[in-house]
């Protein structure tokens, strides 16, 4: 499953949306039959974040629930947006900006 964080926010700042973000990704989780597929988030026309919005959502899952981390993959952050992740995140970051196979997403940089 892919969400398209776009369709649900504008930016990617606000503690709510983090949250939202969170429970998103647990349900997805929770309701899927293959617990093995990666649950893409893209961030596609988000330019604006904040430190907050990646605590509230990906910090939350990397220390409470690593396994469902792990599943997690991030396409079309902007060089903005990962440098935010990184500072939330450090070295795990890296697992969340995996490249994903090309022939079924394109990574897009700005």
């Amino acid at each position: 499953m892919t969400i398209r964080l776009k369709k649900y926010c504008d930016e990617a700042i606000f503690e709510e949306d983090g949250l939202w973000l969170r429970e998103k990704i647990l349900n997805e989780y929770s309701n899927r039959d293959n617990k093995e597929k990666n649950i893409i988030v893209d961030f596609s026309d988000i330019s604006l974040f904040s430190a907050v919005f990646f605590e509230s959502c990906f910090s939350f899952l990397e220390t409470n629930y690593p396994k469902i981390f792990s599943k997690i993959k991030i396409q079309n952050l902007s060089k903005v947006g990962e440098k935010y992740l990184e500072i939330v995140l450090g070295e795990k970051s890296k697992i969340l900006l995996e490249d994903i196979p090309s022939e079924i997403f394109g990574r897009m940089r700005y």
